[in-house]
């Protein structure tokens, strides 16, 4: 067998040679022990296998390369980088730009615990399509002192499609959290839930999609401490669900949930909404991942263009569907706990077609009219069969102290171009206790 030598540069590092035999690489040096393997994958279906003793030297190499078509997985040895004089941060993050696609994870010979970039820059970016695999990305800042503390880093995922699948924030018991997430209309960000919260301290904006998903049987949680506005979020549990909760708006495109609970500080602005077994709180300010305090009042609305609920409770201040709702088995909870004469408790729909039994809570006005409004409804989406389901209709009084005392003819929803057929009042009278 012929050998040929090629020689790679090693950054800090003594290099020997490079020998590639078949299509093993493997690189010698004189003290040290490797810390990365980087596998490459061509369109032809060649395999090559090298290993590094650092990340930037591994990174440099796929870029030298610049194929743009190959398929490359990195695999850690070790962690990289660390808190100690031997082991310090990386000073960046770079990530590669020459390549079809990138996948990033622990080696099944590493050590359990290790699999975790460590850095001090405060932001990382993605150059090409990234897969992160249970791997952690962890910011560390020396103080005057001499010691590390953790610190927030921005993910910028420009164009790229980014999946993080079980991401870790922790090392020698410093925990990290994202900051920041940025991107263009093309960029798709996707979370896959795995041991640990999600923490994002900054806000999530220019990015095309968020998409958040939890494949494991334990609820996870999403702490967003900024604007969630990317141009749509996907949220997806399965038998475990997922929590949501930021502290400001929710400003998208669209909005798909199943097994969800999604709870904002401010108003949710939603395009299309398309949720299922799922709850929505808008104006939850005290809401955490941990669970959505029931106690306390929906003090933000809800705007919709276009809503389809299935066994979906919405929680707002007041809620506003500007084109069409069709529902079966949900319900709309306007002026939630708000005890406030005035405030909140409005329900307009555009147009709705309901199937199954629902349910929409509002409250009176001042005058102790109906603050429920629907412009019509309309039959089932074309190719639908019909279902004519039914609206339970709960007027609160003004004041949120009870169901409201609703003489004979009182209109409970406003709806002259409806079928008055669908709607069924609930009411307190003379004959009538309540619910």
């Amino acid at each position: 067998m012929k050998f040929r030598m090629r020689y790679a540069f090693i950054s800090a590092m003594v290099l020997t040679a490079v020998l590639v035999m078949g299509n093993v690489t493997t690189v010698t040096a004189d003290e040290n022990v490797p810390k990365v393997r980087v596998t490459r994958m061509t369109e032809a279906g060649v395999t090559s296998v090298s290993v590094f003793y650092d990340w930037t030297s591994a990174v440099a190499e796929i870029d030298k390369a610049g194929d743009r078509t190959s398929k490359y997985e990195i695999a850690l040895l070790t962690d990289l980088g660390g808190d100690t004089a031997e082991a310090l941060p990386m000073k960046s993050l770079d990530m590669p730009k020459n390549a079809a696609e990138v996948r990033i994870v622990k080696a099944n010979n590493a050590p359990s615990n290790h699999g975790i970039l460590i850095t001090a820059s405060e932001k990382v970016t993605f150059n090409c399509p990234t897969t992160l695999e249970g791997v952690g990305i962890v910011c560390l800042k020396k103080q005057k002192n001499g010691s590390y503390v953790s610190d927030d880093y921005d993910l910028d995922i420009r164009s790229n499609r980014v999946v993080i699948d079980d991401l870790k924030h922790t090392y020698n018991g410093k925990k990290s959290g994202v900051n920041n997430i940025t991107g263009t209309k093309a960029g798709y960000v996707k979370f896959i839930m795995g041991d640990a919260t999600l923490r994002i301290g900054g806000n999530t904006t220019g990015v095309g999609t968020l998409e958040i998903t939890n494949p494991t049987d334990i609820e996870r949680g999403v702490h967003a401490f900024g604007r969630l506005a990317p141009g749509n979020i996907v949220a997806e549990g399965t038998n475990g669900s997922i929590l949501i909760h930021t502290n400001c708006d929710i400003n998208v495109t669209s909005l798909k949930t199943t097994h969800c609970r999604i709870s904002s500080g401010k108003a949710m602005n939603i395009g299309n909404l398309d949720a299922e077994a799922s709850i929505l709180y808008a104006g939850n300010a005290t809401g955490h991942p941990n669970g959505i305090d029931k106690g306390t009042p929906a003090t933000a609305d809800l705007n919709v263009n276009n809503a389809c609920l299935r066994n979906t409770h919405v929680y707002a201040k007041n809620v506003n569907v500007k084109t069409k709702l069709v529902t079966g088995g949900s319900v709309l909870d306007a002026g939630y706990k708000l005890t406030s004469p005035g405030q909140g408790g409005k329900v307009n729909i555009a147009k709705l077609f309901a199937a199954n039994d629902n349910w929409i809570f509002a409250k009176q006005d001042k005058n102790g009219r109906s603050q429920i409004t629907v412009g019509g409804t309309v039959n089932a989406d074309p190719g639908e069969a019909e279902v004519a389901g039914l609206e339970n209709i709960c007027l609160w009084n003004n004041d949120y102290s009870g169901l409201a005392q609703v003489g004979d003819g009182m209109a409970l929803v406003n709806a002259p171009k409806a079928d008055s057929s669908r709607f069924v009042p609930v009411v307190v009278n003379a004959n009538n206790s309540g619910m």
